[in-house]
């Protein structure tokens, strides 16, 4: 079972796909897509999906050294299975791919245990602010003691 993405861009079905999607959440924490926000220039988003089912998606806003993660949705039934800490893999790679330096992860705050588990369990220099949290992207993985690293425990 292979994750696939579908930028928005690529397909207006992809950005319905990502709205029915919402229809399911038990939080209603993305009550807006389709906003001002997914009009962005800056802002583009993709839906995830899994065996050709949309199970989530993410948007990210764009700077010239900064991307920030602004919506990352996991189907409930989809939760727990990898599947979001895949999708955020793949924004790290393409991130430094791009040559970005800094990646933001906007926290809702039902999704902070998510983030918690996945930033402690990746070899990455990151830390939390208020909301969110702040990767480094260039910095060498090899070298992880020059991170001022702060622990979640």
């Amino acid at each position: 079972m292979a994750l696939t993405i579908e930028w928005f861009s690529d397909s207006e079905t992809a950005r319905a796909e990502a709205k029915s999607l919402l229809e399911d959440d038990p939080d209603k924490l993305f009550k807006d897509l389709g906003s001002s926000q997914l009009k962005d220039s800056d802002s583009v988003g993709a839906v995830l999906k899994l065996n050709d089912e949309p199970i989530g998606f993410f948007v990210v806003n764009t700077g010239q050294v900064f991307f920030e993660i602004y919506k990352l949705f996991i189907k409930e039934d989809s939760r727990g299975k990898g599947y979001g800490a895949e999708a955020v893999d793949y924004l790290i790679n393409l991130g430094r791919d791009e040559g970005f330096q800094e990646m933001g992860i906007e926290v809702a705050g039902s999704a902070s245990s998510f983030w918690e588990r996945y930033l402690s369990n990746r070899e990455l220099c990151w830390f939390p602010f208020p909301g969110k949290f702040q990767i480094h992207l260039d910095h060498d993985e090899n070298d992880l003691d020059a991170c001022p690293h702060v622990d979640l425990k």
